[in-house]
């Protein structure tokens, strides 16, 4: 009787490798695999209008959104502003540095045709689509463009 509790204690002791986690694993392998295949894009829809902006720092930490092209002012937005535009400014910057690339030039602000707003920085691979960040955050930048803000 020793030798069977003993043979059941060996059996017991085996663990059981989860079916789930492995149908999972590979799953996931074959989407990355896939994932880098390349992928011939579509063509980006036209581009309906667009304005060169540029982001310039103040004296007292605010920030100037100017047209590049008229060198006008579009808005000023004050140091103390801690909203979304200002966060995307900054997140930007730090793009900017970390491709060591000067932080003055414009970047391209666009209403595409098929109505999304997009933000492209010339400089590095940064391209926003401006809707992924809700409609209202959205409407901050289609101010930056020169559209006027929907009733």
């Amino acid at each position: 009787m020793s030798g069977v509790s003993s043979a059941r204690r060996q059996t017991g002791s085996r663990r059981r490798i989860p079916i789930p986690p492995l149908i999972a694993l590979g799953l996931a392998s074959m989407i990355g695999i896939v994932g880098l295949m390349p992928v011939k894009p579509s063509p980006p829809p036209g581009i309906v209008m667009q304005r060169k902006v540029q982001f310039l720092d103040t004296a007292d930490g605010g920030i100037v959104v100017r047209d590049a092209a008229t060198r006008r002012t579009i808005i000023v937005i004050p140091a103390n502003d801690e909203g979304f535009g200002r966060a995307l400014i900054h997140t930007l910057e730090v793009m900017r540095r970390r491709y060591g690339q000067p932080l003055d030039p414009p970047y391209q602000l666009q209403r595409l045709a098929d109505g999304r707003l997009v933000l492209n920085d010339p400089l590095s691979p940064m391209h926003l689509d401006l809707e992924s960040f809700g409609t209202s955050n959205e409407a901050i930048f289609s101010l930056y463009l020169g559209e006027r803000p929907a009733p």
